[in-house]
């Protein structure tokens, strides 16, 4: 009996040290959580913060691959790069996965993705983004096309309406 409780009590601390009961949260909530860390001086406040953020994970619905690069993540081989927008202000998102065989079916500037990913930092540079933002972890779908259709390597099937545009 005391083996299956230990067991049970291992399995229990393995599941919940994993991050499938990690609380999810979208872009504009972890900008808001890095505006309160600009807005504060305390650093013990600040350190609270970027602490809680590292226990949820990022959502990014529907973003346009800018650019897949090799990682400079020491635990990633590859990078995808991704822009979004936050309200006015512009982000950078750099999402790692170990999923490379999704990773080389991305097409830069033609594919669509969804993205949950563990929150990592953010990092700033001097440039035109308002921060940039690390995603580890990351689980990546595709998203539909308009046509409600899954691209097949990051290119949309030709309809009837193109079809016909391109025999006139």
């Amino acid at each position: 009996m005391m083996k299956h409780v230990a067991l049970i009590m291992i399995l229990f601390v393995a599941l919940t040290s994993c991050s499938l009961f990690k609380t999810k949260i979208k872009l504009e909530d972890a900008i808001a959580e890095k505006v309160k860390v600009e807005s504060t001086s305390n650093p013990a406040k600040k350190y609270l913060i970027l602490n809680n953020l590292k226990k949820k994970r990022i959502v990014l619905n529907d973003v346009v691959v800018k650019q897949v690069t090799s990682s400079t993540n020491i635990d990633y081989d590859y990078c995808i790069i991704t822009e979004v927008m936050a309200g006015d202000k512009k982000i950078e998102c750099y999402v790692y996965t170990k999923n490379v065989y999704k990773i080389s079916k991305l097409q830069e500037g033609v594919t669509r993705i969804n993205v949950v990913g563990d929150f990592k930092r953010f990092f700033s540079m001097l440039d035109e983004f308002y921060t940039k933002l690390e995603i580890v972890e990351a689980k990546i779908t595709l998203s539909e096309t308009p046509s409600g259709e899954v691209p097949v390597d990051g290119v949309e099937k030709d309809s009837g309406e193109a079809k016909e545009k391109a025999a006139r």
